[in-house]
């Protein structure tokens, strides 16, 4: 297996038997975020620092992701489209 989950028949299958029902509620994670909503920026915020230190991303870069995560954080968990997580964010 090559680890292309690109469509095949075999993806969609499994993509539409977890896509609702107790599946779904076990496998998501939004009750969780609005707990860990302020942790998972901070651990944002150190990657991308971590990046720009390295040289993986540049300054400019870096500052852009930062002040989104700022209006990420100042809209609040409650902000984010609906089905949407704080990783997707």
């Amino acid at each position: 297996m090559s680890g292309d989950t690109g469509g095949n028949a075999e993806t969609v299958v499994r993509r539409e038997r977890f896509a609702g029902g107790p599946a779904r509620s076990f496998m998501s994670s939004l009750d969780a975020d609005t707990r860990i909503f302020a942790a998972d920026l901070a651990v944002d915020r150190a990657h991308t620092v971590m990046l720009a230190e390295q040289g993986i991303i540049g300054d400019d870069d870096a500052g852009a992701i930062l002040d989104a995560l700022d209006t990420v954080e100042d809209a609040g968990h409650d902000a984010l489209p609906e089905g949407e997580d704080v990783h997707e964010a």
